[in-house]
């Protein structure tokens, strides 16, 4: 082989590398809107028989089907998760009572009242504490970080539940138009071109 060739393949190899990386790290970055589109699709999947039914049985016109059957999403949704707000509020109640600094303070006590005890059996619970060394490890400021995760994710997922059900709008809306290009798509894909 002469050089030249090499290194038109070693070029080659590597372009087309660094296209896949790239391609990759697009991806990578629409990653949401792709979980978006997948949702909305799965959604329009299990949509589309009730949305026939609204317009075969219930007369509805498709405009009308398409929003009826968002609402009933929408109000399967809501319902489940009325489910779960008492317990999850609850919860919260509970965790707002949470004096943290109070809990900190009872736990160091308590260490401080094991070596109390272990010093009264002639074990050397100073030696212990510095080896285990548990109280730089007691530490009960995760809880409202926990809880500001959590909001987060709600807020995320409100989000995220908002961007598929508008999607899935349009695409149960548009149902005949998808249906028309993916047709095309398939159609030219079998003839070649």
């Amino acid at each position: 082989m002469n050089a030249k060739i090499l290194a038109n393949g070693i070029l080659r190899a590597v372009a087309i590398l660094v296209s896949v990386a790239l391609f990759l790290y697009f991806l990578y970055g629409i990653q949401s809107v792709l979980i978006y589109l997948v949702s909305a699709l799965i959604l329009t999947l299990i949509g589309n028989p009730i949305l026939d039914f609204f317009k075969r049985r219930l007369k509805f016109k498709h405009i009308f089907a398409t929003i009826a059957t968002l609402l009933l999403f929408l109000l399967t949704i809501a319902g489940i998760l009325m489910l779960f707000v008492p317990l999850i509020i609850s919860q919260g109640e509970n965790l707002s009572l949470l004096n943290t600094s109070e809990i900190e303070k009872n736990s160091i006590e308590l260490i401080g009242k094991i070596s109390v005890f272990l010093e009264n059996h002639n074990i050397d619970s100073a030696k212990m504490l510095k080896e285990f060394n548990i109280t730089s490890k007691l530490n009960f400021d995760f809880i409202p970080n926990l809880l500001n995760t959590i909001v987060n994710t709600v807020s995320s997922f409100g989000m995220g539940l908002a961007s598929v059900l508008f999607i899935t709008f349009f695409f149960l809306k548009d149902k005949a138009l998808f249906i028309e290009g993916v047709k095309k798509l398939i159609q030219e894909h079998k003839n070649g071109k």
